[in-house]
């Protein structure tokens, strides 16, 4: 239940009618003050979700007020964030489909099309000369780094197919859409080593490093500073130095965003045309990711280890944008709308 109690936790934090909009920052609450707050919404919660506080055993009412604690260290790191950027959480489980931003559909070539659905985690949205920049944040309990390659083997797609389904269909977020960035965004309190001497503001700023965002964002200097002012490169994982960015590894282009967008929906396409045609033998991949590790179906699919697999390079920034372009030559026909 972590994940979906912390999700609960930002969304009721975050979302319209909190106190950020009310004009009380959640910076000037004491940590007993916060803590408060955040058993409140628990219990709320526990009520609602898992029949009462009364049926929880010690243990689990142990584990929730662990919980407040964990959570407190992250509310007040988003709030910081927040209350210094000029993207706004606009949307919190933002749904794809019913009800939500219409689904993004793709045709496939025999005829048939793909419907995309889903729910984002936090939609944020800056305006400026008439454009609404966009960005996808997506919450995460465990630990994910976002990493560019994954995308040449069909993993981690989520934000950008999200990214992609709002570009086209978001219009509820303005006209003039652009894409800003897709970010993962730690949920949980890190675990920061320290030694006996070892200050508190040190410790504080350890902390600071792991609770960093981890994704992909716009190569615009106006758009960094619009997501952190003094472009130290706290927050997002892009700092700016003489108003300009200091390396590139987290970003791309407006061209190359649309070439990422393009390539999720391209693969998507490719997906769904191999499960019409049969084609779901297991080669799974290996390497830096073994999709075999955990997997509870090795009885169905009977995959041994050294069978059919598929190898995982290791792929910087500028290779990977390389080889995506390499892929779509050609093959715009192969996705639509």
């Amino acid at each position: 239940e972590y994940g979906s109690l912390m999700h609960y936790l930002l969304e009721q934090f975050f979302s319209k009618g909190n106190r950020l909009e009310e004009g009380v920052s959640l910076l000037t609450l004491s940590e007993e003050e916060l803590e408060t707050i955040i058993r409140g919404f628990l219990v709320q919660y526990v009520q609602a979700k898992m029949g009462g506080t009364g049926v929880q055993s010690p243990r689990m009412q142990y584990l929730f007020d662990r919980l407040s604690q964990a959570a407190a260290v992250v509310i007040r790191h988003i709030a910081e964030e927040l209350e210094q950027s000029a993207f706004k959480p606009v949307d919190f489980e933002a749904a794809i489909g019913a009800d939500g931003v219409p689904p993004l559909v793709l045709s496939l070539p025999d005829g048939g099309s793909v419907r995309l659905e889903g729910k984002v985690d936090r939609v944020d949205l800056y305006q400026a000369d008439g454009v609404a920049y966009l960005r996808v944040v997506d919450y995460k309990t465990g630990k994910k780094e976002f990493k560019l390659s994954d995308l040449l083997y069909g993993m981690n797609m989520q934000m950008l197919v999200y990214l992609a389904a709002l570009m086209e269909n978001g219009d509820c977020y303005g006209e003039n859409r652009q894409p800003a960035g897709v970010l993962y965004m730690p949920a949980a309190n890190p675990s920061v080593p320290a030694g006996r001497g070892d200050s508190a503001e040190k410790v504080r700023k350890e902390r600071e490093k792991k609770l960093k965002m981890s994704g992909l964002v716009l190569e615009d200097p106006a758009v960094i500073q619009a997501m952190e002012a003094d472009g130290a490169g706290k927050f997002i994982p892009v700092a700016l130095k003489d108003g300009v960015p200091a390396k590139k590894d987290s970003l791309a282009s407006p061209t190359q965003f649309r070439e990422l967008l393009h390539y999720s929906k391209q693969l998507v396409v490719r997906m769904a045309k191999e499960l019409h045609e049969g084609r779901v033998e297991a080669v799974p991949l290996k390497g830096g990711y073994d999709a075999c590790r955990w997997c509870p179906y090795f009885s169905v699919c009977g995959h041994e280890p050294d069978g059919a697999a598929q190898e995982m390079a290791k792929w910087d920034r500028d290779a990977v944008l390389e080889e995506l372009g390499k892929s779509m030559d050609g093959r715009e026909e192969d996705c639509g709308t």
